[in-house]
């Protein structure tokens, strides 16, 4: 972490889960907070003859059976801040398809109860706080890579279907390379229950899970209405900077400290928090029907410039004359 200075833990887990070589012992539960605790008391007594303060914090799980074999009650005293791993909620281990880092529970998931409610960031935030950490202690984790599965049978576009492969982890640059290209038989698909992105290749039957701007705003919103601490990514060298494009880093910088009414701007048909050439050439290839659908339907009402309801040539050409200066502001009347 940039200009950390002090001690991170990341255990995984204590008691159970992890790695199958791990050693684990009952007694842990109880163990980890000891360490924790022994790590602050060597930490403060470091930081007053040096001076300064060091910083204690730890990677935390986000299910319900690895929280449980830990005191978030009892060592969250001893601690900064506690990065929650809030991301592979699904994956490579498992054959049925979902998500890997929703924000919340879809009610049309035919998981089993007790996965269906609690596989979701939401859920392990308010476990947290019903356990009593502060909500400013917790960092919400996001993935910048995404999960896969090919040969999917059932499901809804591969949401909630059975893979018949798992495929390894890309990052999200990947998932963009493909989006853009219209060669690659995939398509971004929306699912405004978990509010989470997902993309899906009909011919292959290949669906990845994944972040993108939108879901991170989400999260990112959710973050502040919560008053939580902030967030945390893992990991960096997914993001997408290539040829000056959107960032998934920037998207969280600027919904965090920019003005909120500025981070939704009418004709940034690509929600990459600039409108440009290339929202002209998206909008003009929806129109021309050479695409099925925005690349954010969620956010189509950014695109209806002049506000009639529709979105059609004339916001096309609203959208022209704003990038030539002709006009000064969007949308119109």
């Amino acid at each position: 972490m940039y200009q950390f200075d002090g001690v991170d833990i990341d255990w995984e887990y204590p008691v159970g889960g992890g790695m199958s070589t791990n050693i684990t012992r009952p007694e842990d539960k109880q163990n980890f907070t000891l360490l924790l605790k022994c790590l602050r008391e060597k930490l403060d007594a470091a930081g007053a003859e040096d001076g300064k303060k060091y910083l204690l914090t730890i990677a935390a799980p986000a299910g319900s059976y690895t929280i449980n074999n830990a005191e978030p009650e009892l060592y969250h005293k001893y601690l900064d801040f506690i990065n929650l791993m809030t991301y592979d909620y699904s994956g490579s281990w498992d054959t049925f398809v979902n998500h890997m880092s929703p924000l919340y529970m879809n009610p049309d998931d035919p998981s089993y109860p007790q996965r269906k409610e609690t596989f979701n960031a939401d859920w392990t935030i308010h476990e947290y706080l019903r356990l009593g950490v502060p909500a400013e202690k917790l960092n919400l984790g996001v993935p910048y890579y995404a999960a896969g599965w090919k040969n999917i049978t059932g499901g809804t576009k591969g949401l909630f279907g059975t893979g018949g492969q798992a495929l390894d982890n890309v990052m999200h640059h990947f998932i963009r390379g493909l989006l853009d290209s219209p060669e690659s038989g995939f398509t971004r698909y929306w699912d405004d229950n978990s509010k989470a992105p997902y993309v899906w290749n009909p011919l292959s039957c290949t669906m990845y899970t994944y972040e993108d701007e939108v879901s991170l705003e989400n999260k990112c919103n959710y973050i502040l209405n919560k008053g939580l601490g902030g967030i945390m990514i893992w990991e960096l060298s997914g993001d997408y900077p290539a040829n000056g494009g959107s960032t998934l880093t920037s998207t969280i910088y600027n919904t965090f400290f920019t003005d909120s009414s500025k981070d939704d701007k009418y004709g940034d048909v690509d929600a990459d928090g600039d409108v440009n050439s290339t929202d002209i050439t998206i909008l003009k290839r929806y129109l021309l029907r050479k695409m099925d659908r925005l690349p954010y339907p969620e956010r189509e009402y950014l695109v209806d410039l002049n506000k009639d309801g529709a979105v059609d040539s004339t916001d096309l050409s609203i959208l022209k004359r704003y990038i030539l200066r002709k006009l000064e502001v969007i949308p119109i009347n």
